[in-house]
């Protein structure tokens, strides 16, 4: 994981995922985050930007991808965090 404290504390909350994919943040401000879905073999397969976001809890769909092991990047002002879960 490469994060700078800005992200530091980012945590998935179901490793396991169904249909969304829970992420809770540090209790910041975040004016623009841009999260990205990838396979382990870096294609990108899901692409989401957020503005303004006030919550702690951030919910991506998962439901179209298949079964198996993904990368979750989460940036924000050229810094960025990253983490696995499993597709169910």
């Amino acid at each position: 994981m490469i994060a700078n404290s800005q992200l530091n504390g980012t945590v998935i909350l179901n490793e396991k995922v169904r249909d969304v994919l829970l992420i809770k943040l540090p209790n910041l401000f975040f004016s623009e985050l841009e999260f990205t879905i990838s396979s382990l073999e870096g294609k990108v397969l899901k692409l989401e930007y957020m503005k303004d976001v006030y919550e702690s809890l951030v919910k991506i769909k998962t439901g179209s991808l298949e079964k198996g092991i993904y990368v979750m990047q989460m940036a924000y002002q050229g810094m960025f965090v990253a983490k696995t879960f499993e597709k169910e």
